[in-house]
């Protein structure tokens, strides 16, 4: 039943609309009307509790309930055809949010989606096991330079080399992926296997990017001013791996 509907069928005011404007609908029909068009809705101190992005999905109840009833709350009771216009205007309203909510919600799960997938990746490519890496290109070819938006945008290139991971990294140039994409840092991978030369196992991965004919960035504005003794980018890194 649609908010015309329930205007026009209330029991108490008839297709003439000869009783109060006020008697038009009342705040309970208001809840069922809603219920029916799928509007999220809850009092305004419960929603003046939620987060930001709960309140994108939510209406504050009380506050929408009044705006809504102080349409028909007027001296005099408003004509069918005013009425209509009024119901018609507030169901346009619903339906753009309800289509907006829709929208908002399927963006949302199609950005989880593409998470999960490159979280797969990157997982994988520390396995070193080629034949899986090699699955999940064939699947999703972007996947081979991809930036992690959870990981300073780090490829699974620089991924692999901030945690030593020799087999992934082979695999990964022998798929001709780019090997001086920079990360958010603007360091490529060679920037960061830099930072653990003295590492046996690092020391061949610095091999095979070197071999692949990878460079590390040393367009860093920031050098004058940094402190030897702590290197955020590092600090970042190892948070975040």
């Amino acid at each position: 039943m649609g908010l015309i509907d329930l205007v026009f069928e209330h029991p108490k005011v008839g297709k003439k609309l000869k009783k109060s404007a006020s008697k038009l609908m009342d705040k309970d029909m208001l809840d069922i009307w809603a219920a029916d068009v799928g509007l999220g809705i809850c009092p305004d101190e419960a929603y003046s509790a939620l987060k930001p992005d709960k309140k994108m999905y939510m209406v504050k109840l009380d506050t929408w309930k009044n705006n809504m009833l102080s349409q028909f709350k007027k001296k005099k009771a408003p004509s069918e055809k005013i009425a209509g216009t009024i119901c018609k205007k507030m169901e346009e309203c619903l339906k753009k949010m309800k289509d907006d909510m829709k929208s908002n919600l399927e963006r949302k799960a199609a950005e989880e989606a593409r998470l999960k997938v490159i979280n797969e990746f990157f997982d994988t490519v520390l396995t070193g096991d080629t034949s899986k890496i090699d699955e999940c290109i064939k699947a999703n070819a972007f996947l081979l330079n991809e930036p992690h938006p959870q990981k300073g945008n780090a490829t699974a290139l620089i991924f692999a080399t901030r945690n030593k991971a020799l087999g992934g990294v082979k695999h990964l140039i022998e798929l001709k992926c780019d090997v001086n994409k920079q990360d958010n840092f603007n360091w490529t991978a060679m920037n960061w296997a830099n930072e653990e030369e003295d590492d046996e196992k690092m020391k061949e991965v610095i091999k095979a990017l070197t071999d692949a004919g990878c460079e590390a960035n040393d367009d860093d504005e920031d050098d004058d001013d940094s402190d030897d003794d702590f290197n955020l980018a590092q600090a970042v890194a190892e948070t975040i791996s």
